[in-house]
């Protein structure tokens, strides 16, 4: 569990992806708990979230990412393009990236003078685009946010986290190897093997299994690698030994029929049990990954109801501006009708609030002084 937050420390989360069981996080905690500066780590395997408190003095946060990378999984890393007015010459990019990469959160900035625009790579959970805009302002540039900015996040979230399309690829194909497979196992099949040599039957179902066992449980073969070459093991790893131990020796088996019979034992072959623990374990990591993509766009469909414009105070007069540069101690006015635009708390007024896209409960709650309110609910009554 995480520490209560100690002054002068970095408290941070991010989305790790390639966990598939609760074995992997436990490895990536412990990863990250042994490096120089970490003073904890918790990792969310249902959520794939990792939080890590630790000391900036003694270690970066590129060294974390890099941790959990060389461990065998991926960081969940933004990458936009963003266009930047008054570049004029080659000091104005050096700046520009100087001053981008000081932002914490954020790994690589490479800015195009040609076309007047900057590429951020950053960790979206720590990092916010109005911070890049607000630190651009301060050494005289403009970096200009495209309102869709949230949605096209969300379509790029989305192709980096669903990689069910290659998973279903390799499910269908292995559930109709499979099938075939069962069907030369019928007894009208089986009464036909009868006369001909068992041997080539055993080759035939060599021939049926091998694409299923090196195609559908490749990626339990490069996972399993991966989890080898840092010296540890996984449900990949159990996955590849035994389908592949039940595979070698039916290949054995199959190459040399009368390698059992010294010992006076009959040579059976068990291409069936690996092919079926792939075609099933396959079948379980596609629901998963649809699960999970249907809860991560129900999540971003309940942020998409929060407002694009706040009406924030600024030198005494009320302006409408984007809601990527409301910053911290703004006063927003919210109006009888409109959705409230960020999480706050009323330092004057007083209404009732419809939360139900939070709570589910369609009854309004009176706010007033101090009370807390919540981005995408929907002020009924007052002024506040």
């Amino acid at each position: 569990m995480l520490k209560q937050k100690i002054p002068g420390f970095k408290n941070v989360a991010f989305s790790v992806l390639g966990m598939t069981c609760s074995s992997c996080a436990s490895r990536i905690e412990k990863k990250i708990s042994e490096l120089d500066g970490v003073v904890a780590s918790r990792v969310n395997f249902s959520t794939e979230m990792v939080f890590v408190d630790f000391d900036p003095q003694k270690i970066i946060l590129k060294e974390i990412i890099e941790t959990v990378k060389q461990i065998g999984f991926d960081v969940l890393i933004t990458q936009k393009n963003f266009p930047v007015k008054n570049l004029s010459c080659s000091s104005c990019v050096s700046k520009v990236q100087d001053i981008l990469t000081k932002n914490f959160g954020v790994l690589n900035a490479q800015v195009n003078l040609a076309v007047e625009s900057v590429r951020i790579d950053y960790i979206s959970t720590i990092s916010e685009v109005n911070e890049f805009k607000n630190t651009l302002q301060g050494i005289g540039y403009d970096l200009v946010i495209n309102e869709d900015d949230g949605e096209k996040k969300l379509k790029l979230n989305n192709e980096i986290v669903d990689d069910s399309t290659l998973i279903f690829k390799r499910f269908v194909f292995c559930a109709f190897m499979t099938s075939v497979f069962f069907i030369s196992g019928l007894n009208f099949v089986q009464s036909f093997v009868k006369e001909i040599d068992l041997i080539s039957h055993n080759f035939l179902l060599l021939l049926i299994a091998t694409p299923v066992q090196f195609f559908g449980g490749g990626v339990f073969y490069l996972r399993a690698w991966a989890a080898a070459k840092h010296r540890y093991s996984d449900m990949n790893t159990l996955i590849a030994v035994g389908t592949s131990a039940a595979y070698l020796y039916s290949l054995s088996i199959t190459l040399y029929p009368d390698l059992l019979l010294d010992i006076g034992q009959k040579g059976l072959v068990y291409f069936d049990s690996s092919i079926m623990i792939i075609t099933l374990v396959l079948m379980g990591r596609l629901i998963e990954g649809k699960v999970k993509i249907k809860a991560s766009s129900a999540i971003y469909k309940l942020i998409s109801l929060q407002p694009k414009t706040a009406r924030v105070e600024r030198d005494n007069l009320e302006v409408d501006i984007s809601i990527d540069e409301v910053v911290k101690g703004d006063i927003i006015t919210v109006k009888p009708g409109e959705k409230v635009p960020v999480d706050g708390v009323i330092v004057t007024g007083s209404s009732s609030v419809d939360e139900s896209m939070i709570s589910g409960e369609s009854t309004p709650i009176d706010k007033t002084h101090e009370d807390k309110v919540i981005g995408g609910s929907i002020n009924k009554t007052g002024v506040f």
